[in-house]
């Protein structure tokens, strides 16, 4: 058991990982380079050792990326943080200092499925 957590749903990259609780308030820990953990703080020294809570949300999905996350909250909206030098947030901006360090909504899509993986992303929307 972690940190009295009971888990529903978990994912896990190379370097971070996000857990949904029974409640489906989300959960991160690990690498925080690019903001992938969601909290509103990135950079050096601001990896996280244990699991901290995104708040404000509440999700039904996730999915971890290689540096970012994707989150399908309880409307079916999808969230995205972490890093975006190639687009994958599907924000409709990339490169350099378009990073988000906390989840950040994609407009005009909702979804019923999300997967991540290394610095791209696929979702099956509605």
């Amino acid at each position: 058991m972690i940190s009295n957590i009971t888990a529903k749903s978990i994912s896990a990259s190379y370097e971070h990982s996000l857990i949904i609780d029974i409640n489906n308030k989300v959960w991160s820990f690990g690498n925080n380079n690019y903001g992938q953990l969601g909290l509103g703080d990135h950079g050096k020294n601001t990896n996280k050792d244990k699991p901290t809570m995104i708040h404000n949300i509440t999700a039904k999905a996730i999915s971890t990326g290689g540096n970012h996350s994707l989150i399908i909250d309880m409307n079916d909206k999808v969230w995205s943080f972490g890093r975006n030098y190639f687009g994958q947030l599907g924000l409709g901006d990339h490169g350099f200092g378009t990073d988000r360090d906390r989840p950040t909504m994609i407009s005009n899509i909702t979804a019923k499925s999300i997967v991540s993986k290394g610095d791209h992303t696929l979702l099956i929307s509605y």
